[in-house]
């Protein structure tokens, strides 16, 4: 007998999942919600093409950082351009983009 959940999301191992995230950072005093951000980029032409959004928040505060995966690679790759970071104005509030990169890989 299986105990798996049917319901359950398919397991994507992480590297591919990578591959199609952005980092984001937001100003403070201008927090958006995973809404805002899905919405946005729903809306821009690139149609239903937002995976997740998560948003990194600390006790009780905006949320200041969090990440969104796309469904495709290629996206990350169209809004960076050749750029480390893109500035994108979501609902008129500056969110900063750069490629992902999970912490286990990052060098300290």
């Amino acid at each position: 007998m299986s105990t798996l959940n049917p319901s359950a999301r398919p397991f994507i191992p992480p590297s591919i999942q990578e591959k199609r995230s952005l980092f984001m950072t937001f100003s403070f005093g201008s927090p958006l919600t995973r809404e805002d951000i899905v919405d946005h980029f729903n809306r821009i032409g690139y149609g239903e093409c937002v995976e997740d959004v998560v948003l990194h928040t600390r006790r009780g505060r905006e949320p200041m950082s969090g990440y969104i995966v796309f469904c495709s690679s290629e996206l990350p790759r169209i809004i960076l351009g050749n750029q480390e970071i893109v500035k994108i104005s979501v609902n008129e509030k500056p969110v900063w983009f750069k490629k992902y990169v999970p912490r286990t890989q990052r060098i300290n």
